[in-house]
C-alpha cells in the first residue's frame, strides 16, 4: 500500500493504546507515507477524548477523535458527563459519537448499567431538534408497526381506545373515528411532569414545548375531558361518554 495514490482515511485508530502511543511519531510517519490523510482516534470513555486532544494538538491537520462511552465503561457514566459530552461535540476535532452500544457477553459493566439512560437521552433530544427528529425516525416505525398489530387483534371490538401522547404531532389521527382530548392547565402539566419524572422546571417546559399547544389540540378534538383534578375522574368521564 506504500505510496498509494488514493487518499486514505482511518476511521478507527486506537492511538491511545500503549503499543501505539509509545511509538506515536513512527505511526504518524508511516501513516503519511502510505497516504493516510485523516485519522479518527476512537474514544471509549470521555477521558479518552481529552487524551486524544493532546495528540491532536501535535498533528491538528491529520487527527480527529470521537466522544462516547464503550459499554464496558458504562458503569463509570454519570449524569454530569452529558454536558461535558455535548460541549466536546461542539469542537471541530470531534467527528462522531462513539464508542457506544451494548455488550452483554463480557459484562465488564452490568446489564443495568448499559441500558438506556432515559434522563440523559431526554436531555439531549429536547435540546436539539436534529437529534430529536433522528431518534423519532428510528423509534416511530416500530411504534407504528406495533399499533397496527394490536389493532388487528381487536378489530372485532366495538370500541378500541388508543392513548397516544403525540397523536397530532405524529399524524396518528387517521387511526381514529373520534378524538377525545384529555385537558388540564399548563401549570398542572408542569407539576405532574416534575413529580413523575423528577424533572427541573426547565426540563418539564422543554417537554411540553415539544408538543402542540393545548389550544390547538382542542380545535381538532371531538370531545374534551377535564383532567385538572389529581384523581382519575377523567376515566369516569370517558366511561360515561361511551357507556362502558
Amino acid at each position: 500500500m506504500a505510496n498509494s495514490v488514493t487518499p486514505l482515511f482511518d476511521i478507527g485508530a486506537n492511538l491511545l493504546d500503549s503499543q501505539l502511543s509509545k511509538n506515536f511519531n513512527e505511526v504518524i510517519t508511516r501513516s503519511k507515507e502510505n497516504n493516510i490523510r485523516k485519522i479518527i482516534i476512537t474514544s471509549s470513555h470521555i477521558d479518552d477524548t481529552y487524551q486524544a486532544k493532546e495528540l491532536i494538538d501535535r498533528e491538528p491537520d491529520l487527527l480527529y477523535t470521537t466522544v462516547g462511552f464503550h459499554p464496558h465503561n458504562a458503569k463509570d457514566f454519570k449524569d454530569s458527563h452529558i454536558d461535558k459530552m455535548l460541549e466536546l461535540c461542539e469542537h471541530d476535532y470531534v467527528k462522531a459519537i462513539g464508542e457506544c452500544g451494548l455488550d452483554y457477553k463480557r459484562n465488564y459493566s452490568s446489564k443495568n448499567d448499559q441500558i438506556i439512560n432515559r434522563k440523559a437521552l431526554a436531555k439531549i433530544v429536547f435540546q436539539n431538534d436534529i437529534e430529536k427528529n433522528w431518534l423519532e425516525g428510528i423509534i416511530h416505525p416500530f411504534v407504528n408497526k406495533r399499533i397496527e398489530e394490536e389493532l388487528e387483534k381487536f378489530k372485532l371490538n366495538s370500541i378500541v381506545i388508543l392513548i397516544i401522547p403525540l397523536l397530532f404531532e405524529k399524524n396518528y389521527t387517521g387511526l381514529c373515528s373520534e378524538i377525545c382530548y384529555i385537558d388540564c392547565s399548563r401549570s398542572m402539566q408542569l407539576k405532574r411532569l416534575q413529580s413523575r419524572d423528577q424533572l427541573s422546571l426547565e426540563e418539564a417546559n422543554q417537554r411540553i414545548d415539544a408538543q402542540w399547544d393545548n389550544a390547538l389540540k382542542k380545535q381538532f378534538a371531538d370531545h374534551i375531558i377535564n383532567n385538572s383534578n389529581n384523581d382519575e375522574t377523567w376515566k369516569v368521564q370517558l366511561k360515561k361518554l361511551y357507556n362502558f
